[in-house]
């Protein structure tokens, strides 16, 4: 189960509030990644649109009210609990993969 969407610059309804602010999303000539920015400035270069306690990403169309999905658990194998981050670097399927190979171990992964 995932959210409906990712909390990031690209995604559009994120990037509309950002600029509704005084906020703008540019894609980063270092690594590519759409960052959000003061506009006609070059900080503070977020690769995230929700975060808790940045004042100044607050002012510039950052929040920190989070999407919240219910999901009934008790007939899932698995409950991965994961940040943006994780998504960056290892696909869903990478994900269960790796988890599947402790299913049958009893064991618990912590990565």
């Amino acid at each position: 189960m995932t959210p409906d969407k990712d909390h990031i610059p690209k995604n559009i309804d994120e990037k509309i509030r950002i600029y509704n602010f005084t906020g703008e999303v540019r894609q980063s000539s270092v690594d590519k990644k759409h960052r959000i920015y003061v506009r006609a400035r070059m900080y503070p270069g977020l690769s995230i649109s929700r975060s808790i306690g940045d004042v100044l990403a607050h002012e510039i169309g950052v929040i920190s009210t989070p999407e919240v999905v219910e999901h009934n658990i008790s007939n899932d194998l698995y409950l991965i609990i994961a940040s943006g981050g994780l998504w960056d670097h290892i696909s869903t399927e990478e994900v269960v993969e790796l988890i599947s190979s402790y299913k049958d171990t009893g064991s618990t992964l912590y990565v």
